[in-house]
């Protein structure tokens, strides 16, 4: 008899403890991740983004009024998670159905962020603060090869 009530403790407490195990898992808020290609560097100041990813990780969290208002262009400030600095891009949607961050770009992000085709970015629309955030969590190969 003792040994079934011991046998039902050690079940009664594998049941009711509690897990120490250490996940390792992070959270990544990076809802659109992007690898710099050479057209997002170039003169025409412009970072294209996948229209999926916009329609499904940003358009959610805005109006319908700011959504019509892309097609002509929408000032938006953009959070700079890294530096810890904000600028103002205008964020717009293209006849082809892409999604640019546009007239600023160049000057704000690609030059005095030294971005180079490889490296990866990550932007997200942040609705607490409504600001898109924006990192550069990843300095691709060419980088390193400087």
């Amino acid at each position: 008899m003792d040994a079934e009530i011991s046998l039902e403790l050690k079940k009664e407490e594998r049941c009711s403890s509690v897990s120490l195990e250490l996940k390792l898992d992070q959270y990544d808020p990076w809802a659109i991740k992007k690898t710099i290609v050479t057209s997002d560097l170039g003169y025409l100041s412009k970072l294209v983004l996948a229209e999926d990813s916009v329609r499904r990780h940003i358009l959610p969290h805005w109006d319908a009024q700011c959504i019509e208002n892309i097609k002509n262009g929408v000032s938006v400030p953009v959070w700079d998670c890294d530096t810890m600095s904000e600028y103002q891009l205008l964020f717009k949607r293209w006849e082809s159905g892409s999604y640019v961050f546009i007239e600023r770009w160049k000057g704000d992000f690609v030059e005095r962020r030294s971005l180079k085709k490889g490296d990866e970015i990550g932007i997200y629309w942040d609705p607490g603060n409504s600001r898109f955030n924006f990192s550069l969590p990843k300095r691709g190969l060419a980088w390193i090869n400087m």
